[in-house]
């Protein structure tokens, strides 16, 4: 995207003058590749489940500023939506909103099949930040994946009922485990005959020196 910048140096980004007083947000290159699949339109109504932060929020937000996009994120942890609330606000998007609660809650912010994009970035293992955090390796077991993969199910399935008919519902983990990322929307795709798979891809961290990121883009019918 035109408004995006590569950031190379042994400082780290969020100690930059730019980034302190709130120019710039980071955002891994895999994201914005992810970004650049989606097909957007005038008067676009977005919804954001579950923000790590918000500068997937933000990059949406951005890119439909000047066709009335509008953009709505549930975040699950009061940090996470002071920081977003206040990144919303310090980048002048009045069209993001931002919302506190848990994954059960969301329905009381916002209405079922009136989206047409829907974003679900679940907690995940985060195995694809691996070439910059190496001790998630050894920190992670086999029965903490197993309860993340059925968290994931559970907030794809609950972020699918957002949808508007017509619309597209985007999964997207930081992960590069089959079982969190392909297995997973084949398993979603055949309890779900409305939806049918657009694209999906897989990045791996040794491909682009970024994140490992699995994202699949499937349209309602």
């Amino acid at each position: 995207a035109s408004y995006a910048y590569q950031y190379i140096s042994t400082s780290p980004f969020s100690k930059t003058k730019e980034a302190m007083l709130g120019y710039f947000f980071s955002q891994d290159l895999s994201l914005q590749m992810m970004l650049e699949d989606i097909e957007y339109f005038y008067g676009m109504k977005m919804l954001h489940v579950h923000g790590i932060t918000a500068s997937l929020s933000s990059a949406l937000a951005m890119r439909t500023y000047l066709e009335d996009g509008k953009i709505e994120t549930l975040f699950t942890s009061e940090s996470r939506f002071r920081r977003g609330k206040y990144q919303f606000e310090r980048l002048g998007l009045n069209n993001a909103q931002a919302y506190y609660g848990s994954l059960k809650l969301l329905k009381t912010y916002c209405e079922y099949k009136v989206y047409d994009l829907v974003f679900v970035t679940p907690p995940s293992s985060y195995l694809g930040q691996v070439r910059r955090r190496p001790d998630i390796l050894v920190t992670i077991a086999e029965s903490d994946i197993k309860a993340m993969v059925k968290r994931e199910k559970e907030y794809l399935e609950e972020a699918s009922k957002y949808v508007s008919s017509g619309g597209e519902l985007v999964y997207s983990v930081q992960s590069i485990l089959l079982d969190e990322g392909k297995r997973l929307i084949e398993d979603f795709l055949k309890k779900h005959s409305e939806y049918s798979l657009e694209k999906e891809r897989q990045i791996y961290p040794y491909e682009f020196n970024s994140d490992g990121l699995y994202y699949a883009i499937m349209r309602k019918e």
